[in-house]
């Protein structure tokens, strides 16, 4: 249910036994000559106090949870990708290797590098959102980059016959050795994962505080107003005999 059609079914159920509460009370003032009626309006006043809050807390539930889902489910959800991706263009390089020079690796490397360094869909979006800052970019983005300069660097050696130092580049644990390089771009985008994965259970714990209490006042409430309809017409009725 979004948040329109639950502020919607709230106001219009509200509204309508608002009004029915309101007629009743006008009815039995000109039927029995009775201006107020204290069950009545202890009625209409507890379900206007229902009310208000209960479209209150619909309204901020959905801002928190759209929030949460816009800036920390999806971004996770894209970098969770991205780091796929990234994987799979890595293996892309040994792939290169053991096939001994085979094209469509190299091919297939690129094409997945330049979807990840892509502005509209890559890195840079999942990175250096507006809410992130051009810092996370530089070590996403920077550090991948570093990575496939290194790819390029190992595609030269193997075409050039010198396998062995191909290989030494892609296992490499020093600065500027494949290995290392996937690394340290592999903390960053898991580093900024892990905060948005943590940001988003941080929102839905606020949510689900905000829901505290809330299956069990309205139910309160609407039978508190179910026990005070009958006994205000009932002493109105009672006239009778």
């Amino acid at each position: 249910m979004t948040r329109t059609t639950g502020v919607t079914l709230a106001v219009l159920l509200g509204g309508a036994l608002l009004i029915l509460l309101i007629a009743l009370q006008v009815w039995l003032a000109r039927r029995f000559r009775r201006v107020l009626n204290p069950a009545l309006i202890t009625a209409t006043v507890l379900t206007v106090l229902l009310l208000v809050p209960l479209t209150a807390v619909l309204i901020v539930q959905e801002q928190v949870l759209s929030k949460a889902r816009d800036q920390s489910l999806i971004p996770f959800l894209d970098l969770s990708q991205a780091r796929a991706v990234s994987y799979d263009a890595a293996a892309d390089t040994s792939r290169y290797l053991i096939s001994n020079g085979l094209d469509y690796y190299r091919q297939d490397f690129d094409r997945k590098a330049d979807a990840l360094e892509a502005g509209d869909t890559g890195l840079p979006t999942v990175a250096g959102g507006p809410d992130v800052g051009p810092y996370y970019t530089e070590q996403v983005v920077g550090r991948w980059q570093s990575y496939r300069a290194g790819h390029e660097r190992i595609v030269k050696l193997a075409d050039s016959g010198r396998d062995a130092e191909a290989i030494s580049t892609l296992t490499g644990i020093r600065r500027g050795d494949a290995a290392f390089d996937f690394s340290y771009y592999d903390a960053a985008v898991a580093d900024i994962t892990a905060d948005r994965k943590e940001t988003f259970d941080r929102s839905l714990r606020d949510a689900e505080i905000l829901l505290t209490g809330w299956p069990w006042i309205p139910a309160g409430a609407l039978g508190l107003v179910i026990l005070l309809v009958p006994l205000a017409v009932r002493k109105r009725f009672a006239e009778y005999r």
